[in-house]
């Protein structure tokens, strides 16, 4: 079969998470190297469709403070959805919004909530960036008044390309309400440093500081790890806490 031919194919997955809670949800099966490389080439990209360590651990890091989660909630970049389903599930935060910006990651994200017997706003795709355009799609999908905003917004592990976190923090500029709290967990990949991180969201008039109740210890006690998280990536993780400043 020639890289043209495949078609992406995927399989039911049960994530752990803490509590005891299990999730379902429809993750890619490993491609062909030959077609991956095809991908990167066309700058297309799966990275959506698969569950990373940084959204295992912010889980973990949500569940251990619940209180954290307040008001209407958005996941950015939301993936198979397993940050969203664990608040759906636990009850945390008033509403939920998912977005991602992959078509066929979304339509994976419908049927993992079905799967989970859920029930969550799923917008059409989210683009982040500064593009009024795209803010008023997803507020007019939402049926909410202008300006939209969010009490709490989620990301775990969704920058891994250098052009991503000027686009991601021009987002959250833009949703995030006056005393919301956007919890970012993320492990550097490509380029994208802790300090690339840092700098590009005080860039954008946000404050930014490490949540230092995040304090993974692995290496010592591996038992902490969720059991489908990275330990590579895990010892490298940090999660933010940010806020408009004062």
């Amino acid at each position: 079969m020639s890289d043209s031919d495949y078609e992406p194919e995927y399989e039911p997955e049960v994530v752990d998470l803490p509590g005891g809670m299990h999730i379902k949800v429809m993750t890619l099966v490993p491609p062909p190297l030959e077609y991956m490389s095809a991908l990167h080439d066309s700058g297309l990209e799966v990275s959506s469709r698969v569950v990373w360590t940084g959204s295992l651990l912010l889980c973990q890091h949500l569940c251990l403070e619940p209180s954290r989660v307040r008001g209407s909630c958005l996941e950015l970049g939301a993936g198979t959805g397993i940050v969203s389903i664990m608040l759906a599930k636990k009850g945390m935060g008033d509403s939920i919004v998912m977005t991602d910006g992959d078509d066929e990651a979304l339509r994976l994200l419908r049927e993992n909530l079905t799967m989970n017997g859920l029930d969550i706003a799923v917008p059409p795709s989210y683009m982040w960036g500064n593009d009024d355009t795209q803010i008023e799609s997803l507020r007019s999908f939402l049926g909410l008044p202008a300006p939209l905003n969010f009490d709490t917004i989620l990301a775990g592990d969704v920058m891994y390309k250098p052009e991503l976190p000027s686009l991601f923090f021009s987002s959250v500029s833009r949703l995030l309400s006056p005393s919301g709290t956007l919890y970012l967990c993320h492990i550097p990949r490509n380029g994208v440093t802790h300090e690339l991180v840092v700098e590009t969201c005080e860039g954008q008039g946000l404050s930014i500081v490490r949540d230092d109740s995040f304090a993974f210890e692995a290496e010592e006690n591996p038992t902490q790890l969720p059991p489908q998280a990275k330990m590579d990536d895990a010892v490298r993780a940090a999660v933010y806490k940010v806020t408009r400043t004062s």
